[in-house]
């Protein structure tokens, strides 16, 4: 397998891929503003928050793990061992842990499930499929496979698009069936995805000392995901403390948005994966400080354009928005610092991943999601919508800053 690809060939099909599910995503969001009403729509933006916080606290982050480990494997039987560990042990541990958890919570009233055992079994089985797709896009961002990744995108995209639609017209709009809707997705994208694992599809057997070096780089990014999960999705769960879930729907509106563009960004990270792993890997340090310069401000001017598009889209009729979910010009430059800030913690993350420092990541998140925290709890009572949006720019800025501190330091000390 060869790492070392041309730039352009590979840095094209990645962001298509990118553009393809971020913009099918849009798609979906435009529908659904128009198919759900402002409750459901907010609880749709929930079920999407506790989606990405089961998978930090259910899988550990395992999926993640290959984007580093592949890289230390030389031969097909070495990648497969790693490939069958972290699948195993990725759905062992979430069906186990998500089983407590749903034992805990038998008696807890929350705002997405409202304390239904069925709608609760059916998010853990959205996040077992969420895991198994994170799994199959590591590996094939690991390789530079962005065609197939292509594919994947169109795979997940569109299944989840004609599901909702059928659904809609069967006047069927409830949270259980968006989850079905979305699980069956995913699983469908990862099938699609494992056309790429090609040499990796051995009968291994997984082995102890594997899981033991995947999950040393892969637990300590749990409290990191958890902690910039609080900087990201937080506002959502404690916008409920506050407000009604209708009142919630332009700030979900507004950080799903940013998701989007969030992903888009990442992309030009993602994309260089083969390269930045390459260079880390040889201690080239110089290549790997230019290579995550150039994804930085190629990824600020796609950030700017994105909102340039939003504001026009929001400001115009091109794209006619349901009463209810108005977003004003002062949450949208929110959420363009949010994401430009995103853009430059995502060049600290990625030195601080590649360096195998992913512990160090921890301190940093906790500090910016416990501010960010803080910050909706002080700013959310007394503006309203638009102190969650502030809290969610606020909370980057503080993610950006300690992750490049911290990726400093850490480079010092090689």
């Amino acid at each position: 397998m060869s790492f070392r690809l041309g730039l352009a060939s590979r840095l094209a099909p990645f962001l298509l891929a990118e553009v393809v599910q971020r913009g099918l995503g849009l798609l979906l969001l435009a529908l659904l503003l128009h198919w759900l009403t402002a409750d459901e729509f907010a609880r749709y933006g929930l079920f999407t928050t506790a989606l990405s916080l089961g998978y930090l606290l259910l899988t550990f982050t395992l999926p993640a793990a290959p984007i580093r480990l592949l890289f230390d494997r030389k031969t097909a039987e070495q990648r497969a061992e790693l490939l069958v560990t972290i699948a195993v042990a990725t759905m062992v541990l979430a069906a186990l842990v998500g089983s407590i958890a749903i034992l805990v919570s038998a008696f807890v009233v929350d705002p997405l499930t409202g304390g239904s055992l069925r709608l609760k079994l059916l998010v853990l089985a959205a996040i077992m499929s969420l895991a198994f797709h994170q799994l199959v896009a590591t590996v094939l961002r690991a390789q530079g496979k962005g065609k197939l990744m292509v594919a994947v995108a169109v795979a997940y995209g569109g299944l989840q698009i004609s599901s909702f639609a059928v659904l809609h017209v069967l006047g069927i709009d409830d949270i259980e069936a968006i989850t079905l809707a979305t699980s069956s997705a995913l699983l469908a994208g990862a099938v699609v995805g494992l056309r790429g694992f090609g040499e990796f599809l051995l009968l291994v057997p997984p082995t102890r000392e594997t899981l033991h070096e995947a999950l040393d780089f892969a637990a300590p990014q749990v409290l990191h995901g958890v902690s910039l999960w609080g900087v990201s999705a937080s506002g959502a769960w404690l916008g409920t403390l506050y407000f009604a879930l209708e009142e919630l729907a332009p700030y979900i509106l507004l950080s799903l948005l940013v998701q989007v563009v969030a992903g888009v960004s990442s992309a030009l990270f993602y994309a260089r994966t083969p390269e930045l792993g390459v260079a880390f890997a040889e201690l080239d340090l110089r290549s790997a400080r230019r290579t995550l310069r150039t994804s930085l401000w190629q990824a600020s001017l796609l950030v700017i354009t994105a909102y340039a598009l939003a504001a026009v889209v929001f400001r115009s009729s091109i794209v006619p928005v349901p009463p209810g979910y108005a977003l004003t010009t002062s949450m949208l430059l929110c959420g363009l610092v949010a994401n430009l800030f995103h853009v430059w913690y995502l060049r600290g993350y990625s030195q601080l991943s590649f360096l195998k420092r992913t512990g160090r990541q921890s301190l940093g998140t906790v500090i910016a999601g416990a501010g960010t925290v803080g910050l909706i709890l002080l700013l959310a009572p007394a503006l309203g919508g638009l102190g969650l949006a502030m809290a969610l720019a606020l909370g980057n800025f503080l993610q950006a800053g300690a992750s490049n501190s911290l990726a400093a330091w850490s480079e010092r000390g090689l």
